[in-house]
């Protein structure tokens, strides 16, 4: 089965055939298609070492994140932003290195904002992601 991911990707076939797509089904009042699990483990893999991050973009812009990210970052491998609306971003980075140094890294000013980050998750949906958490940074002098 061709998935369409592969159908849209690369070089583009001239024609595109129906019965290569999901069947549509409808789940409560919603449309919805079955993935086959192979694509799902694909796009796993590709989220593997992302976060969510959080900034309120009326005080800050894409061009500007990028810039400090580029700064601050000192990353191994390639990363990307990319917008998810309502202040979120998904960072996705290649590697485990640089994701752990990320997440377990200090507190990320950017600008005026401190961001707020939280491990992706399959179901991350910003119309339900609420913050739960407070952000604090406690130091312990002489602690490894």
């Amino acid at each position: 089965m061709v998935s369409f991911a592969d159908k849209v990707g690369g070089a583009q076939p001239q024609y595109l055939d129906v019965e290569d797509l999901p069947v549509p089904e409808i789940k409560g009042n919603m449309p919805s298609i079955k993935l086959p699990k192979k694509v799902v483990e694909r796009g796993r893999l590709y989220c593997r070492y992302c976060l969510v991050g959080r900034l309120d973009m009326q005080k800050i812009k894409m061009d500007e994140i990028r810039s400090i990210v580029v700064a601050k970052w000192s990353s191994q491998g390639d990363w990307k932003i990319i917008p998810q609306g309502k202040g979120f971003f998904i960072i996705r980075l290649t590697t485990e290195s640089d994701w752990r140094n990320i997440w377990g890294g200090d507190p990320w000013r950017f600008g005026e904002q401190t961001l707020q980050l939280s491990k992706w998750t399959p179901d991350f949906d910003t119309e339900v992601h609420t913050r739960t958490k407070a952000l604090i940074w406690i130091k312990f002098p002489k602690l490894g």
